[in-house]
């Protein structure tokens, strides 16, 4: 197979990262190995810095895959890099993107990381970073409903709907 032009050092470390992840076919190697070269990762410093990146992503779509229950699997790269913003950007904990999670469900009935991400993206815009906060959120959100909601039961039975105005 081709190795793109990268030295033998980069390569070696190319292979040990796919073995980490359980993907030695060569057609993985293959793209991983082309990707690297296209992204002038020639040099071992290089390669250090791209398997951090790499790990740090991996890091992030565990964390998610796990508060989410989702069976073991490659994420595309907008999951990944969704996973990546929630976690690192928005330092939401595991906690929190459990929490996001079952909201997705209850609305979509699975997994959708645009669903999450537009629930997250809430809870960020608000500041809400743990669940005491979010509880409290969800308290206000139902009494502010409740006194939508609820009227003078007095005030109705003084009122006939019946009764229009002499002037229509």
């Amino acid at each position: 197979s081709d190795d793109y032009g990268l030295p033998v050092e980069v390569t070696v470390m190319l292979i040990n990262y796919a073995r980490e992840v359980g993907k030695t076919g060569t057609s993985y190697i293959d793209s991983v190995a082309r990707d690297w070269a296209e992204s002038n990762i020639f040099t071992v410093a290089a390669a250090e810095e791209k398997l951090q990146e790499l790990s740090r992503r991996r890091l992030a779509w565990g964390q998610v895959s796990a508060a989410a229950g989702l069976p073991k699997r490659s994420p595309s790269k907008k999951e990944e890099d969704a996973a990546c913003r929630w976690v690192y950007e928005w330092g939401f904990s595991r906690e929190m993107l459990s929490a996001a999670y079952e909201s997705c469900v209850d609305h979509t009935g699975k997994f959708s990381a645009a669903y999450m991400n537009k629930v997250l993206e809430g809870w960020q815009s608000r500041n809400i970073k743990n669940i005491e906060q979010l509880k409290d959120q969800e308290k206000k959100s139902e009494e502010a409903k409740g006194q939508a909601k609820s009227y003078d039961i007095d005030e109705l039975e003084s009122m006939s709907f019946f009764d229009l105005p002499e002037e229509l």
